[in-house]
């Protein structure tokens, strides 16, 4: 259909897309109407602007395409990128309205066998995952000719996009992202596979600072059949040449993890430096550099740098898989002395921006179901697994998309044609996996050979044209972007006191808008809420007291005895000081809340002192696979407990774990001074078994 020539026909067309919601089309049209401009192209940008279009919707209708903003159960929002093998689009679940990445197979590549195979082999490479620095995948369907893969929509950018907005990153930022992606590259490899296009386009960073993993495209499986599956129609494909390791140059399937591990060496690189070691240099070139050569150093680059951090990433970057590390669990851990700090979430200028309708904003005002979820800078930890991680790992919200939209493809909605059915989907250049030269010989070491024969021949014309430029260029001094510096802690009062306009009216309100050791004070004599303090939930690296001088009486809110006054999960860096603070169960005459306090996943750096507990069905403080680390414990520090008038009553104390959550039980628990009136001190902490013990738990008279 031809491009709308007036506002009448754009608004037929919005209408007859089924892209906007009716009822706010025309609302907005009732009052709106009159103050029209007459072009389409400025009418539709109002729509956008007030959240009733997309950027992709306008730009598609604007130019005459109308249907088919559908793929299978998702209404399309906006095209988040595009490569050499697939496009991937911000959907909408038309029933449940969440928001998911959808990865479409073009539908000439479907034609293609190997392209179809591979394409459902990083299905199932994807969906044999579960781990909070990957990116997940949810499902794997067809829309008659379209094949496509619907994952979690992440908020936030890749690395290289960072990078390439504000320059390299801070050492401790730097750590905490290699760091992460090391544990999420732990858990694909206890599950047999290997990524093999690690790079900084492939790590993304959400809002709240949380690493994910994606695109398991180039995944080597080791299972027998995947494995064949593998070999059969990867078609040479290696990865991208910036990054590539020595061996997976040579030959892609004679690898393992070692080569994500070199990878990623690279990306640390090019997080400090700004650039990758070989950047510029033609793609022979580059495979032959990382067979070869030295890259400059980063110390040479910066200054700031420590050598143990450096150190770790030239072991990361050896030429010969023996001497990296063995897995991305022992990266993990040596990068561990360097991340236990927490750092800043990434700027908005480091964010893209999508248009308001595709944020989940309703009226020009986004939704708090939709909003972005600030957790402090490095994600709360969770428990690491058996195969040498450190006891933490990035864990943070499910949240929601990793690129700038970009510009509506010509011919996604096939508007031309007679059925409007069919994606066309163009085939960008973007990160296209580039393929190595054939090598017969099958070794490594005679591969080096032939490779170091190789070098020294073109060393005759590389030499000369080098040192010309070294002389033109000479020595330059490479300045890093420096990051802003966090401000000091804020305070946030809470309290009902009407005349009080600044205090926050409840506690979890003064949680969510709390920064990074914020400090929040509760001035009431009495609260009734029950709160949850977790990552999803607003920061955790906060300290909440009373008032001086204040008893506070702090009471549910809830009738249901299940639930518990104060929730913490993974409550890293959590500060609770009690002092004045009474957490009473009470619900009302007959019924109370079974456990005043819950503690669960890794809360490293809790620390809960001086708080007092009263009238509780079961416990006062129950730990369910709760873990601090070994140098950051979690604290429970002169705390009093009054003993429960309760035939259900057991340990003031009380430690249970379930396997199946997380292989790691409770441990890293310290108990100080605790004060229990009419309980046997003896039998004050409790363990509902040996096997709910971590190694690391101590308590009084214990």
């Amino acid at each position: 259909m031809a491009a709308p020539i007036s506002v009448d026909e754009f608004l037929d067309l919005v209408r007859k897309s089924g892209v906007a919601d009716e009822k706010k089309l025309d609302a907005y049209l009732a009052k709106a109407r009159g103050t029209f401009p007459p072009e389409p192209a400025k009418v539709a940008g109002l729509l956008v602007h007030n959240a009733v279009l997309t950027n992709f919707q306008a730009e598609n209708i604007l130019a005459g395409k109308w249907r088919r903003f559908t793929i299978g159960k998702y209404k399309v929002l906006e095209r988040l990128g595009s490569g050499g093998f697939a496009q991937v689009y911000l959907c909408e679940h038309k029933l449940m309205r969440r928001r998911v990445a959808v990865k479409v197979l073009p539908v000439a590549k479907a034609k293609d066998s190997s392209a179809l195979e591979r394409f459902y082999r990083e299905a199932r490479a994807a969906a044999a995952l579960d781990h909070a620095n990957i990116v997940h995948a949810y499902d794997i369907d067809q829309d008659e000719d379209l094949h496509f893969l619907v994952m979690e929509y992440v908020d936030g950018a890749n690395l290289q996009e960072i990078v390439k907005r504000t320059g390299p990153l801070s050492v401790a930022r730097a750590c905490h992202y290699i760091f992460q992606a090391a544990l999420g590259l732990q858990h694909a490899h206890e599950h047999s596979l290997v990524h093999r296009d690690i790079k900084p386009g492939n790590i993304l960073v959400d809002r709240t600072g949380c690493v994910k993993v994606l695109d398991m495209g180039l995944a080597l499986i080791f299972s027998e059949e995947d494995e064949q599956l593998t070999k059969k129609h990867d078609d040479g494909t290696l990865g991208t040449a910036d990054y590539l390791s020595p061996e997976q140059a040579i030959d892609s399937h004679d690898v393992d993890i070692r080569t994500d591990i070199y990878s990623l060496g690279v990306t640390f690189y090019f997080l400090l430096t700004g650039k990758a070691p070989f950047e510029g240099m033609p793609i022979p070139q580059k495979l032959l550099s990382h067979q070869m050569k030295v890259p400059r150093l980063v110390s040479e680059i910066r200054n700031d740098a420590p050598a143990a951090v450096l150190a770790v990433l030239m072991k990361m970057m050896e030429k010969h898989p023996r001497d990296r590390y063995t897995t991305p669990g022992e990266v993990a851990q040596a990068l561990e002395p360097f991340v236990q700090s927490p750092i800043a979430p990434p700027t908005e200028a480091e964010l893209p921006r999508l248009s308001p309708a595709a944020m989940g904003v309703a009226g020009g005002v986004e939704s708090d179901s939709n909003k972005a979820i600030a957790s402090g800078g490095r994600p709360a930890p969770t428990s690491g697994s058996k195969k040498g991680l450190p006891p933490q790992a990035a864990v943070a919200p499910t949240a929601v998309t990793s690129t700038t939209p970009q510009s509506a493809p010509t011919s996604t909605t096939g508007g031309s044609q007679s059925d409007g059915q069919t994606f066309e989907i163009d085939a960008a250049d973007a990160d296209i996996p580039v393929t190595a030269p054939k090598i017969k010989r099958s070794t490594y070491s005679e591969n080096r050979t032939k490779i170091v024969f190789v070098t020294l021949i073109a060393a005759f014309v590389v030499i000369p044209f080098i040192l010309v430029v070294t002389i033109g260029v000479g020595i330059y001094v490479f300045f890093p972007t420096q990051e802003k510096k966090v401000l000091g802690p804020s305070m946030l009062d809470v309290s009902k006191d009407p005349a009080n306009k600044k205090a926050m009216r409840t506690i979890q309100q003064a949680i969510k808008a709390a920064e990074i050791d914020s400090v929040i004070t509760l001035l009431d004599d009495a609260y009734e809420e029950n709160v949850v303090i977790e990552p999803g939930r607003g920061r955790t690296a906060i300290t909440i007291k009373a008032a001086v001088g204040k008893e506070i009486i702090w009471k549910p809110s809830k009738f249901d005895p299940e639930t518990p006054i104060l929730r913490i999960y993974k409550g890293v860096d959590l500060k609770l000081v009690g002092a004045g603070i009474t957490l009473d169960g009470t619900i009302d005459a007959k019924r109370r809340v079974n456990d005043l306090l819950t503690v669960s996943g890794d809360c490293s750096g809790l620390i809960i002192t001086d708080l007092q507990f009263r009238n509780y069905e079961r416990s006062a403080v129950f730990v369910t696979n709760g873990t601090g680390s070994a140098n950051r414990p979690v604290l429970l520090k002169r705390l009093t407990v009054f003993a429960a008038d309760s035939p259900k009553a057991r340990g003031a104390f009380y430690f249970d774990a379930n396997p199946a959550v997380t292989p790691t039980i409770n441990d890293f628990v310290q108990i100080d001074e605790a004060t229990f009136h009419g309980i046997d001190a003896k039998k004050a902490v409790q363990f509902k078994d040996k096997k709910v013990m971590g190694s690391s738990i101590t308590w009084p008279g214990q």
